[in-house]
């Protein structure tokens, strides 16, 4: 019969879209909301644009859901012994009916946002391609999340686990990465992991972060009589399209995947929880970790004792998990004690291995011929701060006996009051291999490491990013000053100045950076004694790198934030000698 040679039939297919109409109808109804929204909020085609090409990241959101609901709706008959008997009686081919339910499955995304698209493409005018991307990025995101949601469909017995199965997957690896920064790393003395990698293994969580650089739009602005309009200037692809790619490659990968299972699935295994028994330990860790994590942050949340909170997590998660898998709350058994003391024997393990740290990471200190250039900064982050990587071989050296003297122990100093003042000290090391080393101490500032990064905390390259006075002040564009006016008034907010007296701004400057030579100028407060006297902002127009941008410059607004003070001898001075030139008063 030529039904059982056929990899699609028509009446199945015919069937499902009939029978699961309200999902499909359902989501093209909140496509068009969604449209509407972004259309009919503004008339300016700029704004249009953007907004839809914005709405990507939300649309990551919503795939995860659609893509599970059409997994649960087209395949749940294998979760009831009675449908699942009935349907496979048929003569038709397993491979044929998985191809059918899938052909369905990516139809009922592909119908509606080829709707949407088409209905977007003349509203956005000349910003009508950031639909195609749209319609692009939206169906690569849907095809991982339904490839996952049929791969979860077929490794399980019921539709509880499957949902189950489909959440862990999504969201495991921020459940490790929040294991690791709350358990493992404060065993680690000074190490300080990034969550880059953990993130990129969550595809829900980079689909929605990077949702918004797949696709750019730049503009241009037309001067009207009584207002500025900005028109799309041109649309381009952003930077994350490979991570989308490889997540849509991957999806097709679990659709070949679950075939496979299908073809190897036992029939008497729907109602179960696990279709595939070799995984259900590994269903079992995943899950006992989760529950483990979830009991931790509830006793974050309520500040209660969060090792005894994470202790009772693992027992309930392996006991239920233990339920759910057997389908009986007979777990309490010697067997299960056995398996139940492998595990929680094999993280202690995991921890005490972790503090003893035998192969000496937090002992750790680049080689200075290894090191391409460190940044030495008091950020929460040792990748975000804004001092400059230093290159020099003398910065290097002293940079490493910064990290060694912390290394020895000595970090902790009195201050002459007799307080103790700490702040952070973080070092990141790019090495010639391009690897990234980041680490973040707590120092005082007169310890031997403080009192090494007070060198560095006074430099003018770490304050003003250089020591060229002209070449700093060709950026300025205006200046903020807060303090006191010439007659010694407070001014009880800020003094705005256009930048209109270079030789003025020049001469401040160069005030600053005599300063900056004699050590009295260091911005870390830790570092400096000294009462403040004033505060002064200048705005840089630096190389647009961001979304606060002028577009018709291609420039943008840097802000650097200079504290004055009391023995800040040169630029006191000079303040005195010069008063500042007001311009317009902004009260605060």
């Amino acid at each position: 019969m030529k039904s059982r040679t056929s990899l699609f039939n028509p009446a199945a297919f015919r069937k499902d879209v009939t029978r699961f109409a309200p999902a499909w109808v359902l989501y093209t109804v909140g496509l068009f909301m969604i449209l509407t929204v972004v259309m009919v909020d503004t008339d300016h085609e700029y704004y249009r644009a953007d907004q839809m090409a914005q709405s990507i990241s939300f649309m990551a959101f919503i795939n995860l859901c659609y893509g599970l609901l059409n997994g649960q709706l087209l395949f749940g008959d294998l979760f009831n012994a009675r449908h699942c008997n009935a349907l496979h009686a048929m003569p038709l081919r397993r491979e044929c009916w998985f191809v059918t339910h899938t052909v369905s499955g990516l139809l009922f995304a592909l119908v509606p946002n080829t709707l949407m698209m088409l209905v977007a493409l003349p509203m956005l005018g000349a910003g009508w391609s950031v639909a195609l991307w749209w319609y692009l990025a939206v169906m690569l995101q849907y095809l991982f999340f339904f490839g996952l949601a049929v791969c979860a469909a077929l490794c399980v017995g019921n539709r509880f686990a499957m949902v189950l199965i489909y959440g862990i997957v999504n969201t495991f690896s921020l459940i490790v990465y929040w294991f690791y920064y709350t358990i493992y790393e404060p065993l680690l003395y000074g190490v300080c992991a990034t969550e880059g990698p953990f993130l990129l293994w969550c595809p829900v969580w980079s689909m929605i972060q990077s949702g918004q650089d797949l696709v750019l739009v730049t503009r241009r602005t037309v001067e009207h009589v009584t207002h500025n309009e900005y028109l799309v200037q041109s649309v381009a692809p952003g930077i994350s399209w490979w991570y989308l790619i490889v997540c849509a490659v991957l999806g097709v990968a679990l659709l070949g995947t679950a075939l496979l299972l299908y073809r190897r699935r036992k029939l008497e295994s729907a109602g179960d929880f696990m279709a595939v028994r070799a995984l259900e330990p590994v269903f079992l860790v995943l899950y006992t970790m989760c529950m483990a994590a979830g009991f931790q942050v509830f006793a974050e949340l309520f500040s209660v004792n969060e090792y005894i909170f994470l202790a009772l997590g693992l027992v309930i998660g392996f006991f239920t998990g233990r339920m759910l898998l057997m389908r009986t709350t007979k777990v309490f058994q010697p067997k299960g004690f056995l398996w139940f003391g492998v595990l929680a024997a094999a993280f202690i393990l995991t921890l005490v291995l972790t503090a003893l740290d035998p192969i000496g990471i937090t002992r750790y200190v680049p080689d200075a011929d290894d090191i391409k250039a460190v940044r030495l900064t008091d950020s929460y982050d040792p990748r975000s701060g804004d001092e400059p990587l230093l290159t020099e071989e003398g910065d290097l050296e002293l940079v490493r006996q910064i990290h060694q003297l912390v290394l020895d122990g000595q970090i902790h100093s009195t201050r002459t009051d007799g307080s103790d003042y700490y702040s952070n000290l973080c070092l990141y090391y790019v090495l010639d291999n391009g690897v990234t080393v980041a680490r973040k101490y707590e120092a005082a500032a007169s310890s031997p490491a403080g009192q090494l990064a007070q060198q560095f905390y006074t430099r003018a390259d770490f304050i003003l990013g250089t020591d060229n006075v002209q070449e700093f002040a060709e950026k300025i564009e205006h200046v903020y000053y807060d303090g006191y006016k010439a007659d010694g008034e407070s001014t009880y907010g800020q003094i705005y100045m256009n930048y209109t007296n270079r030789e003025y701004i020049e001469g401040l400057v160069e005030a600053i950076l005599a300063d900056c030579a004699e050590g009295n100028m260091a911005q870390n407060g830790h570092y400096h004694d000294g009462e403040t006297t004033a505060w002064l902002e200048f705005a840089l127009r630096e190389p647009m790198s961001g979304y606060l941008g002028d577009a018709e410059t291609g420039e943008w607004y840097n802000y650097i934030h200079i504290t004055i003070y009391a023995d800040s001898r040169h630029t006191v001075a000079y303040l005195k000698a010069h008063p500042f030139p007001v311009e317009e008063e902004v009260y605060g």
